[in-house]
C-alpha cells in the first residue's frame, strides 16, 4: 500500500465545496496569452477532485483572484525579484494567487524561464489547501527548476486532495 507524502496547511483545512464550484478571475492587467495555461492548470485539479471551476470576468465577485505583483504588494509575503520566489498562493478562504512580475514566465519549457501552467498547477494546490509534498515528482514539491515542466498531478497530489476533502 502506498502512502501519501502530502501535507495540509496548519492554519485551515478546507475550502467550502458545496457543489457550487469555485469562480477564479484574473486582474485587468493580467497577460491574455497566459490565461489558457492557467485554465489548463485548473482543469488538472477539476479532473482529479470534486471541484469545478468557472472563470468569471475580472470585475465580478470571484473566489480566487490571480494577478502579477512586484515586491511589497499588500500581503505578508514580499516578492524578492528575479530568480527567487516566483509565485505564492494562500490557503483556503483567502483565494489570492500572485505571480512575481519580476520573474520570466512563458508557455512551455524554455531555458531560464518558468512555465505558467506548471507554476499554476502548483499554486492552485495551495489555493485548495495543500502544502508542499516531500515527493520530488509531485506537482506540490516545493521547488521547480527554470525550463522544467510539471503539469500533470502525481498520485501523491491526488491522494492529498482526496484526503483533504474526502472525494
Amino acid at each position: 500500500m502506498a502512502t501519501s507524502n502530502y501535507t495540509k496547511f496548519l492554519t485551515t483545512n478546507s475550502m467550502d465545496h458545496n457543489g457550487n464550484g469555485l469562480l477564479p478571475s484574473t486582474t485587468s492587467h493580467y497577460p491574455s496569452d497566459r490565461k489558457d495555461p492557467v485554465a489548463l492548470a485548473f482543469d488538472q485539479w477539476a479532473a482529479n477532485s470534486g471541484f469545478t471551476f468557472s472563470q468569471v470576468p475580472n470585475n465580478t465577485q470571484s473566489d480566487l483572484k490571480i494577478s502579477y505583483q512586484r515586491r511589497a504588494h499588500g500581503d505578508d509575503r514580499v516578492f524578492d525579484g528575479p530568480r527567487g520566489v516566483m509565485a505564492h498562493a494562500f490557503a483556503p478562504k483567502d483565494g489570492n494567487f500572485h505571480f512575481d512580475a519580476d520573474d520570466s514566465f512563458v508557455v512551455g519549457a524554455v531555458a531560464d524561464s518558468f512555465d505558467v501552467e506548471t507554476v499554476s498547477v502548483h499554486e492552485i494546490g495551495h489555493l485548495l489547501g495543500l502544502d508542499h509534498s516531500l515527493v520530488q515528482e509531485a506537482v506540490m514539491y516545493e521547488f521547480i527548476e527554470p525550463g522544467a515542466t510539471k503539469r500533470n498531478l502525481h498520485p501523491d497530489d491526488i491522494a492529498g486532495i482526496k484526503a483533504l476533502y474526502g472525494f
